[in-house]
């Protein structure tokens, strides 16, 4: 038992003899902390939002050696080193009060902890009631958004910005910023509203709207800048605008309106030049959208009034005319307006300068000069704006190449004995002495054939027969008596009627001609492809009399001319059994180059013609001029309208100033089914067609100067 006591002594006594420092029992003190770097020092709970930061400082002798946090007695953050600064995500917390415990312990494990009573806020401000609306449409600098922002403990401020920059601070609670597009992009344009509570709880609402402050895209086709307007124009503006409504178009011409259109998409119309004065008009386009923003196009035009619109084929000109000229004159041949033609023009439209009435007259000159200095002119009176309106050209050369080949004659008399000729559409031949007959062959070709037909001379209707060769003709082909046919021709005649208007006796011989033309069937009369049976002056015949002519009746119809003393006749059909020549009379007397005075006489007489050309050649000057007519308005003078100054450096402008023009022949036409100038007008000069083209006959009463009459072609083409 002692000894125990003894032991235990010894222990004790080396025990308090040790240097072994007295164990850590002291908890750290000074415990201080921030809470978003707000102090804690408040009666009132902090405020919080979704994050809370706290830095935590603390005083021990050892040192801090971790840092916990707790959230309603559940830890949700520990730090072990220093500097002690945590960050707790809230925003899962309910809003409302709860408490923090900020648990500090050195190294010992001494413990001290602090509370603090704090309010969650987890609630983001309310952005409501925004008075504009995503994408919607605005423009201009007065354009009021307005808005509600609401929050359970206070908001802080309000910013609103767009495409990023700040326009606005609100801290008073009245949401109301003005929109100012002029200065933005046309186009999507971004609003954003940023609301922070007291917490610091940010809401954010951002919509699109769309900036117009453009007005509505005008597309005109119908018309461009300086245009000429002299026909019926039909509008049809296209009018658009990217983001807004077009809400009216407003047409003007001289700044009074003409049309407008509203809430509508087909802004269409016609515009009539003929209802406005000529000269320099301004169309203007207004167009208007929904936002009042506006667009407006101004056009200038001149408005004239058409004479007369000519088509003309390509490559019309031919290489051997140097200058070609269309103009229009005054019905007292006065120059309107003149243009000049070449191989690349296929449209002419002749303008008035100045207004000009749709039933005012004018008449139209086709001219040409060639690279031999012949002049061949055509002038058609007695126009109107109407009437034709258009006259359409057609091909100048329908045959523009041929080959031409002599083919040996035998069997008949002499060249001046016995006629061979050939005549077609598309070929042409004759004897050229006693063993020689030459043809030339046009191309295209449109027949199947060559008629060649003979006569004796002096003529003797008994003597007539032909030969039908069919094409190509073979390369050893000759002309023989003996192949020639009088199958089918017979020995017809007609009667040259006593009108009592001939200025000879009437057992007096008269040495009418007659041309007779074939067809083969209904499509070659139809396109004038023709076959020349007969062609010659008969010979001399008394009035009253029969006249024999040979008919080859193979043919299915016929077409035929009949010329004598002042009548010429050209029919559908073989010839009549007789001819009265109608009763009409033709006197005319050229004046100063400038005019024909004429003494007509006669009532079924529609068209005039007065053919000019020079008899003897005068080098340099040569010329042939048509002039046609209205036969029955102009029956006591027919005007020659001058040459206009565009063609003064021509020698022939100057010629006409010197020398006199003269008269070769003068015509008085009539036709059948073409009852008036104007209907000629209408059914033959407008489409430059042939008369027969139109009409069965036409007869003709003809002054001549000299010669044989002959039908007068309307135009040089």
């Amino acid at each position: 038992m002692n000894k125990i006591l003894l032991l235990f002594l010894l222990i004790l006594v080396y025990s308090c003899s040790s240097d072994d420092p007295d164990p850590d029992i002291i908890a750290p003190t000074n415990v201080v902390f921030t809470l978003n770097s707000l102090s804690t020092d408040t009666t009132q709970p902090l405020m919080i939002s979704t994050t809370l930061e706290i830095n935590v400082s603390a005083d021990d002798e050892i040192g801090v050696a971790k840092v916990e946090i707790f959230i309603d007695g559940v830890e949700v953050a520990e730090d072990v080193s220093a500097p002690f600064n945590l960050t707790v995500d809230v925003s899962s917390l309910e809003t409302g009060n709860h408490t923090l415990r900020v648990s500090v312990s050195d190294a010992a494990g001494n413990t001290t902890s602090v509370e603090e009573i704090i309010f969650v806020d987890n609630t983001m401000p309310s952005i409501t009631n925004v008075s504009i609306e995503n994408d919607q449409i605005i423009g201009g600098n007065d354009n009021l958004l307005t808005f509600d922002v609401s929050d359970d403990n206070g908001i802080e401020n309000v910013v609103v910005s767009i495409n990023g920059d700040n326009i606005s601070e609100i801290t008073d609670e009245v949401y109301e910023v003005n929109i100012e597009t002029l200065d933005l992009q046309d186009g999507t344009n971004e609003i954003q509203i940023t609301a922070t509570d007291l917490t610091g709880n940010v809401s954010n609402l951002t919509l699109n709207f769309i900036a117009d402050n453009s007005g509505p895209e005008i597309t005109i086709n119908s018309i461009s800048e300086n245009q000429i307007i002299d026909d019926i124009i039909n509008f049809n503006p296209s009018v658009d605008d990217a983001f807004s409504e077009v809400a009216s178009l407003e047409v003007l011409l001289n700044d009074e309106r003409i049309q407008f259109f509203e809430d509508i998409n087909d802004f269409s119309f016609e515009f009539d030049p003929e209802l406005v004065a000529t000269g320099n008009n301004v169309f203007t386009f207004i167009a208007i959208d929904a936002l009042g923003n506006l667009n407006e196009i101004v056009i200038s035009t001149e408005i004239l009034r058409i004479l007369i619109r000519v088509n003309l084929p390509q490559d019309f000109v031919p290489s051997a005319v140097i200058e070609s000229w269309i103009f229009a004159s005054n019905p007292d041949g006065t120059p309107i307006v003149a243009e000049q033609i070449s191989d690349a023009t296929t449209d002419v439209v002749l303008h008035a300068p100045a207004e000009f009435n749709m039933t005012d007259e004018f008449m139209v000159t086709f001219y040409e000069v060639d690279n031999g200095n012949f002049n061949r002119i055509s002038t058609l009176q007695n126009f109107t704006r109407v009437l034709p309106g258009t006259i359409n050209i057609r091909e100048r050369n329908q045959f523009p190449s041929f080959t031409g080949t002599d083919y040996n004659v035998s069997g008949f008399e002499s060249v001046g004995s016995d006629v061979i000729n050939a005549e077609g559409v598309d070929y042409s031949g004759s004897r050229q002495t006693d063993e020689i007959f030459h043809l030339e062959l046009k191309q295209p070709q449109l027949t199947n054939n060559i008629y060649f037909y003979s006569f004796s001379n002096p003529f003797n209707v008994n003597s007539y027969s032909y030969q039908l060769v069919n094409r190509p003709i073979a390369t050893d082909f000759s002309i023989e008596d003996a192949n020639f046919s009088t199958v089918d021709v017979t020995v017809e005649n007609f009667i040259i009627n006593d009108d009592g208007n001939f200025n000879f006796p009437i057992n007096t011989f008269i040495d009418p001609a007659l041309t007779i033309l074939g067809f083969e069937n209904q499509a070659d009369l139809e396109n004038n492809v023709f076959h020349e049976l007969f062609r010659f002056n008969i010979g001399a015949n008394q009035i009253g009399t029969p006249i024999l002519y040979p008919l080859n009746n193979s043919f299915a119809f016929y077409r035929h001319q009949v010329s004598f003393d002042n009548f010429l006749t050209e029919r559908l059909g073989s010839p009549l059994s007789d001819y009265t020549r109608p009763d009409w009379s033709i006197d005319p007397t050229l004046t100063n180059n400038n005019s024909i005075i004429l003494t007509t006489s006669g009532s079924s007489h529609t068209v005039g013609r007065a053919f000019l050309r020079n008899n003897a050649s005068i080098p340099g000057n040569n010329y042939t001029w048509t002039l046609v007519y209205d036969s029955q308005s102009n029956n006591t003078e027919v005007i020659i309208p001058q040459l206009p100054d565009e063609l003064s450096s021509l020698a022939f402008f100057n010629f006409l100033e010197s020398e006199s023009l003269e008269i070769e022949q003068i015509d008085l036409s009539g036709y059948e089914s073409i009852q008036s100038y104007d209907d000629y007008i209408d059914r033959v000069l407008r489409d430059n067609l042939d008369y027969f083209e139109v009409s069965d006959f036409v007869e003709t009463i003809s002054y001549r100067s000299l010669g044989r009459q002959f039908l007068l072609s309307d135009l040089i083409f």
